[in-house]
């Protein structure tokens, strides 16, 4: 674990890596960061892509009264949640009332 406030770049360049996992971060990764692991940098999103890209996914799955949901891993680029898809899982979700 790393501070991301802190110097990662230079702590991550030290050696190096397969994988870079992004789970809950929520600052943008630089292009040159994500370029570091031999293997690929993979980002957690907490909602189906394309579907719902951007933050607080489950909250607007809620007010949209969806009937499932997702979690998606993907691939990471420079672009935000755009790269390609590596793993969703769907699950159906209910509502009381």
């Amino acid at each position: 674990m790393l501070d991301p406030r802190g110097d990662y770049r230079a702590a991550l360049a030290e050696q190096p890596f397969e994988y870079l996992f992004s789970i809950t971060h929520l600052a943008v990764i630089p292009a040159d960061v994500i370029a570091l692991p031999t293997k690929g940098a993979v980002n957690f999103h907490d909602g189906p892509l394309p579907r719902y890209a951007g933050l607080n996914t489950p909250v607007w799955a809620l007010l949209n009264r969806e009937t499932d949901y997702a979690i998606t891993w993907h691939w990471m680029t420079a672009g935000i949640d755009d790269g390609g898809r590596g793993l969703s899982s769907t699950a159906r979700v209910g509502f009381m009332g």
